[in-house]
């Protein structure tokens, strides 16, 4: 356990220099915050579901409910 514990502090002693400080990331497809909220979150969700609502009204008469029903669980 203790050459872990020297491996990973020895890497992360290298890296520090290159990480930039970030107050959210994108994890499993969920944006997470240093404060926990979910702006980030829906923000992103709203701008995806605005295209394919978009997309899904604009092609909707040249393909077929079942085409575009998958389309739609593709992207969410």
């Amino acid at each position: 356990m203790k050459k872990l514990e020297y491996w990973f502090k020895k890497n992360l002693m290298i890296n520090i220099g290159k990480t930039a400080y970030k107050s959210d990331t994108k994890f499993l497809g969920v944006h997470i915050t240093e404060n926990r909220k979910w702006t980030t979150h829906i923000h992103t969700l709203r701008l995806q579901l605005s295209k394919v609502c978009y997309i899904i009204k604009s092609v909707q008469e040249f393909m077929g409910l079942g085409t575009i029903r998958s389309f739609y669980h593709s992207k969410f």
